[in-house]
């Protein structure tokens, strides 16, 4: 295949099979059009060689699938120390190589629900959070809010072991049993409004395969379109990812301390209580510590991913003076109950600092 020289740029677009490919890996956008991309990435060296026995295509689609925000490449398996050595410039192919693979495959399933948008669960989301409860029907709801909205109930038997509805309907089942909300990225059209009928369709926009040094892996990415009064008021892709019990836990990357504006958040168990009940979440690492410790592994009680995502983008807005347009957000560290976090801002993006300096969640706003 000979020695490919690439020249990386942060922001590139690339166009694939008529696809857009911006940003890709946990957190980017996938390309359908990749059917299967073996990847070797080199330990430290500043290099990466993809190998797939088609020259063309490695070399337009490559700069997406690795491309990290900071000007590092991420191979999506949580392995900081293997990644850091990238940076921006040309690369070359190394001989110190780990292997990636990754595949990604086509699903048409679609889910429509339809909820009326209750001004007291606003309210009452509002009283969770600290906010004053202002919310009457016709209000403009603030970021996130639909979140505890549209809720599809499922009998007791329909339920996984960890308290989310079972595998295999409308989610695929990828054989892995662990699953974590990853990141997302939502585009607000208009306000959604409190007390007005909306629906929401879904659809599984891609399920991508990857097998790396910290075992299998599966990621589905979906799409979310809610409409009111016949238009599309918010448009949201979430990254959920499945993997194996067990397992190397992922180095913790550290966060950024040049923050013009933080401030102190504190969680505890009633707050993950009413935050689960109110967005209809059965996951038990909120509100089961024997699951959590014993079964997932984590040193006690999970915070919720969506709920640090509501803290900083009500933060970004504040922050900001006007509504948000667009967020992307991804989780990259679990906060457990308990531990001090630092909600902080810095020219449109906010990101969580843990107890020991490590960074919970980034988000990009605009």
């Amino acid at each position: 295949m000979g020695d490919p020289v690439w020249d990386w740029r942060i922001g590139e677009e690339t166009q694939i099979g008529g696809t857009c490919c911006r940003r890709c890996c946990v957190g980017r956008e996938f390309c359908p059009s990749l059917v299967q991309v073996d990847f070797l990435i080199a330990q430290g060296k500043g290099s990466a060689h993809g190998a797939v026995g088609n020259d063309k295509l490695v070399d337009r689609h490559t700069k997406n699938v690795l491309i990290e925000r900071r000007g590092c490449i991420d191979g999506c398996d949580g392995k900081d120390e293997m990644i850091e050595g990238f940076q921006l410039g040309h690369l070359r192919a190394p001989t110190d190589l780990v292997s990636i693979t990754i595949m990604t495959e086509q699903t048409s399933a679609t889910q429509s629900l339809t909820d009326i948008l209750d001004p007291a669960r606003a309210r009452a989301l509002q009283a969770t959070l600290g906010l004053e409860q202002t919310i009457e029907s016709g209000s403009a709801l603030p970021p996130f809010f639909h979140h505890i909205y549209f809720w599809d109930p499922q009998p007791p038997e329909n339920l996984g072991r960890d308290g989310h509805p079972a595998l295999g309907g409308f989610l695929p089942d990828m054989g892995l049993p662990r699953r974590m909300w990853a990141s997302g990225r939502m585009l607000f059209h208009a306000n959604l409004r409190a007390g007005v009928q909306a629906e929401k369709v879904s659809n599984i926009e891609g399920v991508t395969r990857k097998t790396g040094r910290s075992g299998p892996l599966a990621f589905v990415r979906v799409r979310h379109d809610i409409r009111q009064r016949g238009t599309v008021v918010l448009s949201e892709w979430q990254d959920l990812v499945y993997r194996e019990d067990g397992g190397e836990k992922p180095e913790r990357p550290v966060a950024r301390t040049d923050e013009a504006h933080a401030q102190p958040v504190d969680f505890d168990s009633t707050t993950l209580f009413r935050y689960s009940a109110l967005t209809f979440n059965g996951h038990r690492i909120h509100y089961d510590r024997p699951y959590a410790r014993n079964v997932e592994k984590y040193d006690d009680l999970v915070v919720h991913g969506p709920l640090l995502a509501q803290h900083l983008m009500l933060m970004g807005e504040a922050r900001l003076g006007k509504p948000l347009t667009e967020v992307t957000y991804r989780a990259t560290a679990p906060l457990c109950l308990g531990q001090e976090a630092t909600l902080c801002w810095a020219d449109g993006t906010a990101w969580v600092r843990g107890p020991k300096g490590e960074q919970c969640m980034e988000a990009v706003m605009r």
